[in-house]
């Protein structure tokens, strides 16, 4: 059942071709149980849970983990709703909600730069403040544009405000 090599293939076997033996390890320190285990049937590894408490994934681990290198995803990452993605610290970081139906941008320590509503199809440029956008884009704050301003219908100023031409 166990075939341990070291000449010129080096490794340990657990079971024979074709049999479902699982791999498990367990310790225990301070009332804390640590366990690995690979479920052969699966062919998947949890490590301080069962791996097989995460349908569909290969690797299962409970707890906090740390990857020194790159984490590579070939098909994409999901994460559970309402958690963020972060870059070195939480000052900068993408925060989506799927069940409020919402996405956020913070950047440098800025809220909400950038505001996403899937629902509304309405994005809000512009801070903290711009979380409920009225208009499909709204921008809080100066805006500018280098190309050609398109509107098919007419424009609004809000009240005491008007339009000034100026040459460039």
């Amino acid at each position: 059942m166990i075939d341990a090599r070291e000449a010129s293939t080096d490794y340990v076997k657990i079971g024979d071709d074709g049999e479902d033996v699982n791999f498990v390890v367990t310790s225990a320190s301070a009332g804390i149980d640590y366990t690995l285990e690979v479920d052969a049937g699966s062919s998947t590894v949890g490590i301080n849970c069962d791996p097989l408490d995460a349908k569909g994934a290969a690797l299962v681990v409970s707890g906090d983990a740390s990857i020194t290198g790159q984490l590579k995803a070939h098909l994409g990452m999901g994460l559970k709703n309402a958690y963020s993605l972060h870059w070195d610290n939480e000052n900068t970081r993408i925060i989506a909600n799927h069940s409020a139906d919402y996405m956020n941008f913070d950047v440098g320590g800025y809220s909400e730069i950038l505001h996403i509503e899937g629902d509304g199809r309405k994005v809000g440029i512009g801070g903290p403040w711009n979380t409920n956008p009225e208009a499909n884009l709204q921008v809080s704050g100066d805006a500018s544009i280098t190309g050609e301003l398109k509107v098919d219908n007419n424009i609004h100023f809000a009240a005491g405000h008007s339009i000034e031409w100026t040459n460039a």
